[in-house]
């Protein structure tokens, strides 16, 4: 005998027509006024205020607990990862792990970023100016930005000390102006950088790059181009059991990473179904399904999904995501999802 989901919770109520019509992961723009960040140690007279509250604002940089930047203290590798991954690929960072910083890294690696520095093997070492240099033209190399001048001197004092294996990474920091020399002209490689110097690294990096890009929100039926989703059932199967079984193929057909999508679903949980209700004229049911998920991605006015966010409605959601109504038909013993154009 067929077993229903035993997590289905079905309650019979008419959708309204306009349901009938979206089954979407949809974006809206940002809301006006951007929250202002500020945190108790950086004052607007700080060299570093400006970049500090911009990539805090845009969820680049975090604060401590206390409300402090502590924008003296040196950046780490796995800081730098942070900022690094939250910036460019935060559709690949996952659910929050122990230590904090592993999905950081895991992140940096899956996108072939780390080559060249010792990142991956000592995250909690505070990182060289060579090795942000390195880490940074990695970044660029693979984001399409790195100009193609070659190795060159420039106006770095100590030129002649860089290591062989920087001296591309270090020349193209400084031809792009992402970086630059000491008071006294030099590059002195093997220093430290604070975290307010990181911010403003990380706003020369991502320069006037959007805070989002909207062609990557798109509707949900858009991300299963090609994609059908059918289950033939058994006898004593019900529309509440193949409802479930196809909400859960719909989901599962969102976990795999898709670099077009500007968010990244890490987990979720069916918790019940609305309807479905029978459409005589259409000849079909629609039915609302009730998921909660845990994703990451860009998203609101603020800038980057937490990592470690717990699951959520997605109904619940402020901002870039809504859930409408799914329509079912049924062929036979199989039953077909339908998108709400149409097309499956």
């Amino acid at each position: 005998m067929f077993q229903p989901n035993p997590f289905a919770r079905l309650r019979s109520r008419l959708l309204p027509s306009a349901l009938a019509a979206a089954l979407l992961l949809s974006s809206s723009l940002p809301a006006a006024g951007v929250e202002e960040r500020r945190f108790s140690d950086v004052p607007t007279t700080h060299w570093a205020a400006a970049p500090i509250d911009k990539m805090a604002e845009r969820g680049v940089v975090q604060g401590l607990e206390d409300g402090r930047f502590a924008p003296e203290s040196v950046v780490t590798y796995a800081e730098f990862l942070a900022m690094l991954t939250r910036a460019f690929y935060s559709d690949r960072v996952g659910p929050q792990k122990s230590p904090w910083y592993d999905t950081y890294v895991m992140a940096a690696d899956a996108v072939d970023i780390l080559s060249g520095t010792s990142a991956k093997i000592t995250p909690e070492a505070t990182i060289t100016r060579y090795e942000m240099a390195q880490l940074i033209y990695n970044v660029i190399v693979q984001q399409g930005t790195a100009q193609s001048a070659g190795i060159g001197q420039l106006d770095i004092k100590d030129w002649a000390a860089v290591p062989v294996d920087y001296q591309q990474a270090v020349s193209a920091c400084y031809d792009q102006g992402l970086l630059t020399g000491t008071e006294d002209g030099s590059f002195n490689g093997g220093s430290n950088m604070t975290r307010a110097q990181a911010a403003a690294v990380m706003e020369r990096l991502i320069g006037d790059q959007p805070l989002y890009d909207p062609e990557k929100f798109v509707a949900l039926w858009q991300c299963f181009v090609d994609k059908t989703f059918q289950y033939t059932a058994p006898q004593d199967a019900t529309i509440e059991d193949a409802t479930l079984v196809l909400t859960k193929q719909v989901m599962d057909s969102l976990l795999p990473y898709d670099p077009a999508r500007a968010f990244q679903l890490t987990g979720y949980e069916i918790v019940g179904i609305d309807g479905p209700q029978w459409n005589p004229d259409e000849q079909c049911w629609y039915a609302i399904p009730q998921v909660k998920i845990a994703y990451t991605g860009k998203y609101g006015a603020i800038g980057i999904q937490p990592a470690d966010q717990d699951m959520v409605l997605v109904e619940d959601i402020d901002g870039w995501y809504t859930f409408g109504s799914v329509k079912i038909t049924k062929s036979g013993s199989t039953y077909t999802l339908v998108q709400a154009d149409g097309q499956p």
